[in-house]
């Protein structure tokens, strides 16, 4: 068994270098190829050779300036996070003031019911601050999540085994890759027992038959499920429940009548009142609103993005789109309390 001196992070931790910068200066040499991690143990034999490349300033800066060469390179970092799907040059990380919105909606929402998150709050500011900036490692300019499905990954496995907060963890690190998946035009396409299954699996360290974990490889098995259980959404639209639609119409002060037609009135340029009409062939509040029956609601009552209502104006904002997945997942957060 290798010792823990011989990992990358003991030895970055040594030489005062962050562990995944260590790591990514260490797979650009083709003598650490076989290196999976920070928690990977470096060989004997390449232990002089590790701290000396990481102690040389200049290691790094002659692939730094080579942008084909370290492109190239970069495909096997780490499990190719970076080459299972297109690289984001845009990517929209969740920021601390939406992670701690996330976690006291949740504990606000759950208050009363027979699971609620307590004691609330922060417990570890570090912590929190770590896992906030985990999907955003870098080093010389390369991301190492640099596709929108691998920073989701690394938002949910960060915020999901720090336990930055003294309670509700798991609920806060589901809610809150949903809230970036949508903040990123994405949506989970799954049922809820196979969404509880997976967070379960993340929080248990039981994604793989493979018992020997490290950080990288359990990331790079939540970028697989993530790959195969999200999809880009479609101009901005995403499919919400009835219940949720009829809220957001009438903050757009919409009038919606039983039989299922909604009237909107607006100004004309001319300053006299136009109404605008549509309907929602739909009976139950708990049934989904369609990608395509929502692009023709807001469409037909000028809600759409040609109208100067893009997808954050007419949804609402980050403490709305919490409430909204509360609402939706309310069975899986309760067993997840359990758990």
């Amino acid at each position: 068994m290798h010792s823990k001196k011989r990992t990358v992070q003991y030895i970055s931790r040594q030489l005062q270098i962050e562990p995944e910068a260590a790591f990514l200066i260490l797979i650009y040499n083709k003598e650490f190829d076989y290196l999976n991690g920070i928690g990977s143990a470096i060989k004997t034999k390449h232990l002089s050779a590790a701290k000396k490349c990481l102690k040389n300033d200049d290691a790094f800066s002659e692939h730094k300036t080579d942008n084909k060469k370290l492109k190239k390179q970069d495909s096997r970092i780490d499990y190719n996070f970076n080459n299972s799907r297109k690289i984001s040059n845009n990517i929209q990380y969740l920021e601390k003031n939406e992670i701690l919105n996330i976690h006291f909606e949740l504990a606000k929402d759950l208050r009363d019911s027979g699971d609620p998150i307590y004691p609330m709050g922060v417990k570890d500011g570090d912590l929190l601050e770590g896992a906030i900036f985990f999907p955003q490692t870098s080093y010389g300019g390369i991301y190492k999540y640099g596709t929108i499905e691998s920073a989701a990954a690394a938002t949910l496995y960060s915020l999901t085994q720090d336990h930055a907060f003294h309670n509700g963890n798991k609920r806060t690190a589901l809610v809150s890759l949903l809230v970036f998946l949508d903040k990123n035009n994405f949506y989970i396409t799954c049922g809820e027992k196979q969404l509880y299954n997976f967070v379960i699996k993340v929080a248990g360290h039981n994604l793989s038959k493979d018992k020997k974990y490290y950080p990288d490889k359990e990331v790079y098995e939540i970028l697989l499920w993530i790959m195969d259980n999200a999809r880009p959404l479609i101009k901005g639209e995403k499919i919400i429940k009835l219940k949720r639609l009829v809220q957001i119409l009438k903050k757009h002060d919409c009038i919606i009548e039983n039989n299922g037609k909604v009237i909107r009135k607006i100004k004309s340029k001319f300053l006299t009142t136009k109404e605008l009409k549509t309907n929602i062939p739909i009976k139950h509040e708990t049934q989904d609103v369609k990608i395509d029956l929502m692009k023709r609601v807001r469409k037909d009552l000028k809600l759409d993005e040609e109208n100067g209502y893009d997808k954050d104006r007419f949804y609402g904002r980050v403490e709305e789109q919490v409430d909204e997945y509360i609402e939706k997942y309310r069975k899986i957060l309760k067993r997840l309390s359990k758990f």
